[in-house]
């Protein structure tokens, strides 16, 4: 197809019509994050005149690649978010590709970083995660961070469901945690409808909760007149809250006192709650759930419970589960038909 035969279309009327064509298809959270890192991609386009996407070409990838790379604040940015952003770029110039404003063939000429670290080979490892709530049971009881990363570990859910539960979400009689996709009131699940559940919960966790409850819960309400089981004096406990707990107290030093890095934890910049995500060792909500996912299934646990239980298809699982070595699967499989 020659320039002659492309449609002339604006690179911004193009992203509204990508969004709109993955509305019903992404979750709301996802669609906002495309949205993001391509406004970037089309602030770049008018920056260099390009005013309809048939201009664009493969030195213009390369050109735009380099600039996103240097960021957009002129501070670099990770390999990870860089691949991730022109992932989402690859998406974008597809679907221009099947309008017929590119060149139907550009978008696989667009290079990915090969250095970038993919997110889904960081986990909490079963040994840390034990660390940190035995630490914290002692020394943090039944506090905010406690009942959080308890919940967290033990359920596999998202930061996303976590933060949506309600105080009357928590069954203490039934030992479960119900789990709703309620985004008239802005807490939608990513699944939507199709992730509503019950989760169980141990009577250990209960106890922490029930703790957590009657001692350290603000008793406040949020802006839709509902009870969040997690909050802060302010209502509601934000993502970005939940996501800085974590971090946290996933600093190996805050533990032991010791840095795995050769830091002295006293003067270490990281060693804040501001600054925690900046340590090496620490990690977001996302490898926790990933941790406790691989744990369980190292535990024997079926893939079709733990699929149920995280809301995560089969598929996904299966790229857990080939996390285990043929011994640690073999031994799985053992374990669950000994019982049999």
């Amino acid at each position: 197809m020659t320039n002659d035969e492309l449609d002339q279309i604006d690179p911004k009327v193009v992203l509204s019509m990508y969004l709109q064509s993955r509305q019903s298809e992404l979750a709301n959270s996802t669609l906002e994050a495309h949205r993001r890192r391509l406004s970037l991609f089309v602030e770049w386009c008018d920056e260099e005149g390009i005013d309809t996407l048939d201009e664009l070409t493969v030195r213009d990838l390369h050109e735009y690649r380099v600039w996103r790379q240097q960021g957009v604040r002129k501070e670099k940015i990770s390999p990870e978010t860089l691949r991730s952003a022109l992932l989402t770029l690859r998406v974008y110039l597809r679907f221009a590709a099947s309008i017929s404003a590119i060149e139907p063939d550009l978008h696989e000429r667009l290079i990915l970083p090969k250095e970038a670290k993919r997110s889904r080979d960081v986990l909490l490892e079963t040994e840390h995660a034990e660390q940190i709530l035995s630490h914290l049971s002692k020394f943090e009881y039944a506090s905010a961070a406690h009942a959080i990363i308890r919940v967290l570990w033990e359920t596999g859910i998202r930061a996303g469901t976590l933060r949506g539960l309600d105080l009357r979400d928590y069954d203490e009689a039934n030992q479960s945690l119900r789990i709703r996709h309620r985004p008239d009131t802005e807490t939608p699940l990513k699944n939507q409808g199709a992730a509503n559940r019950h989760v169980a919960i141990k009577p250990r966790t209960c106890m922490i909760l029930d703790d957590y409850i009657d001692e350290h819960r603000p008793d406040v309400i949020d802006e839709h007149a509902r009870q969040p089981l997690f909050a802060t004096s302010h209502g509601r406990r934000s993502i970005q809250s939940i996501r800085a707990t974590v971090y946290y107290w996933t600093c190996p030093c805050r533990i032991n006192n010791e840095c795995p890095h050769g830091e002295n934890p006293d003067t270490c910049e990281s060693n804040d709650w501001e600054s925690a995500s900046t340590c090496p060792s620490s990690v977001s909500p996302h490898p926790v759930r990933r941790g406790s996912i691989t744990h369980h299934l190292r535990e024997g646990v079926p893939l079709s419970v733990v699929a149920d239980k995280t809301d995560v298809s089969h598929d996904v699982l299966d790229e857990h589960y080939d996390r285990l070595s043929e011994m640690e699967s073999m031994e799985v499989r053992r374990r669950y038909l000994d019982n049999v």
